[in-house]
């Protein structure tokens, strides 16, 4: 297993350069010699996590997948939260660390991070899921709790600088009295 990191982006690069790179990548997820792909800090946006959600199998084979520091909304959260569901489903699956700190990801998409989080209930997929850093506010917090508490195997769940509130801080740790599995949130 290796890690694909992002390749850096030239301003000189063609359509057809940047075509066959986007097409090693996908080549090298599909064969599942990538165990971890950090695209962190690639500017990628919701396109793109269309893109990346297209391969459901391949993603829930990753042990990472980095997004972090990008500008994915609710769109691309959305469709990565459906593959990774749909991943789940295939043998093989061990997709255990999710990043998405530092994107655009609001309630709505925070909400949808939630019951992706509900649909992992094979023991040891998703360990950790860190949505530090989005616009996540008290509704989709709670949410996030609530699935973080039901959670079989998640031990990590990093939610820092994210506009909730009080509300939000009392479901958290409602989450870390009921899940004592969890040792950072």
């Amino acid at each position: 297993m290796s890690d694909m990191p992002c390749p850096p982006m030239f301003a000189t690069e063609t359509m057809a350069e940047l075509s066959a790179r986007q097409g090693r990548v996908a080549d090298a997820l599909r064969t599942g010699r990538v165990g971890r792909l950090r695209l962190a800090g690639c500017g990628l946006g919701d396109e793109d996590a269309l893109l990346l959600a297209m391969a459901p199998e391949p993603l829930a084979r990753l042990r990472t997948l980095d997004l972090e520091g990008n500008h994915i909304a609710d769109e691309g959260c959305d469709a990565l939260c459906s593959a990774v569901e749909l991943g789940l489903s295939f043998p093989r699956a061990r997709l255990g660390d999710i990043c998405l700190a530092e994107n655009r990801i609001s309630d709505r998409g925070g909400l949808r991070i939630a019951r992706m989080l509900e649909a992992c209930t094979a023991p040891g997929v998703l360990t950790r899921l860190d949505v530090r850093s989005n616009g996540l506010g008290d509704t989709s917090i709670c949410a996030l709790a609530l699935a973080t508490a039901r959670s079989p195997s998640l031990v990590e769940f990093l939610v820092a600088h994210n506009p909730y509130g009080a509300v939000g801080a009392l479901a958290l740790c409602g989450a870390l009295e009921r899940a004592p599995r969890l040792v950072e949130v």
